[in-house]
């Protein structure tokens, strides 16, 4: 009786031993979906906005246009490992982003923004805002009137922001206000335009494009009830239309249930290679070399 005692035990033993494994494993499991589903959709959940913007790069690198006089556009372009996006370039300013693909994903994200304002460099990555050229007899000032550290003619400040992210907010200058935020999970960096001057242009770069005057239009079928310059868009839209954007026609479909950009006229995905061979061709994206 004790021996088969101790030996029902050793069963039972093994038994609940296998199980605790068969847990953990579904637990691990479980954990690391959850994980690559944040990886995947932190991008855009950091990245959505509390204050009005004007445009965005984010995430696989996703893009957001919006344009005072044209309805909201919306379109991603797929990128390459070391990949340079020239964003926004105008008279005494320049942004460029440069791509890096995880080990565990099949999608680009931005590494890094870098570019020149006025005549001093600029970075913002993981490790934060950088500058580079600036007089070293500038002052910097912490001002308590609008709670920004003021160095030369760029005035910004650091903030804590969701799941251990930061948000950089930098003013150039008084005509270009811009949002940085960090993605600690999938290592990459997101970008809003909160105020940008059409009129300081000519503005090139795949963001840069479309500020400047007439640079797009969205066209819908005549018998459509709905202008598609009209920002109110209710349940009868006609969800199909056509962009017009340098001398190119694009279908686009309007999307009024994204996470992120509602209400947007989307590219479509059979129409994205075709986008980024055009802005290839106006030297926009830089390959690795």
């Amino acid at each position: 009786m004790h021996i088969k005692w101790i030996v029902l035990g050793l069963v039972s033993a093994q038994e609940l031993t296998e199980k605790q494994i068969l847990k953990q494993q579904k637990k691990l499991k479980k954990k690391a979906e959850k994980q690559k589903h944040q990886k995947e959709n932190l991008s855009s959940e950091l990245s959505r906005p509390k204050i009005e913007e004007i445009g965005s790069a984010f995430g696989d690198p996703h893009f957001h246009i919006e344009s005072p006089s044209e309805p909201d556009l919306c379109f991603d372009i797929d990128g390459q490992d070391g990949e340079i996006f020239k964003l926004l370039s105008g008279p005494k300013f320049d942004l460029n982003g440069n791509l890096f693909r995880p080990d565990d994903s099949e999608k680009t994200y931005f590494a890094s923004f870098f570019g020149i304002s006025e005549n001093d460099a600029f970075t913002v990555d993981q490790s934060g805002f950088r500058f580079k050229n600036f007089d070293p007899k500038s002052e910097i000032v912490w001002s308590n009137h609008d709670g920004l550290v003021h160095y030369g003619d760029v005035k910004f400040n650091v903030t804590k922001s969701a799941l251990n992210s930061h948000k950089m907010h930098i003013k150039f200058n008084s005509d270009i206000h811009f949002t940085f935020q960090d993605n600690p999970l999938q290592g990459n960096i997101n970008m809003k335009i909160e105020k940008l001057n059409p009129n300081g242009g000519p503005w090139d770069g795949i963001l840069g494009r479309f500020y400047n005057p007439t640079a797009y239009s969205i066209l819908v079928p005549q018998d459509n009830i709905y202008n598609a310059t009209e920002k109110n868009i209710d349940n009868k839209t006609n969800e199909e239309g056509v962009l017009v954007f340098e001398n190119e026609a694009f279908d686009v479909v309007l999307r009024k249930s994204h996470l992120r950009n509602k209400n947007c006229w989307t590219i479509k995905k059979s129409e994205q290679i075709r986008l980024r061979q055009l802005f290839k061709q106006m030297g926009a994206i830089i390959p690795l070399i």
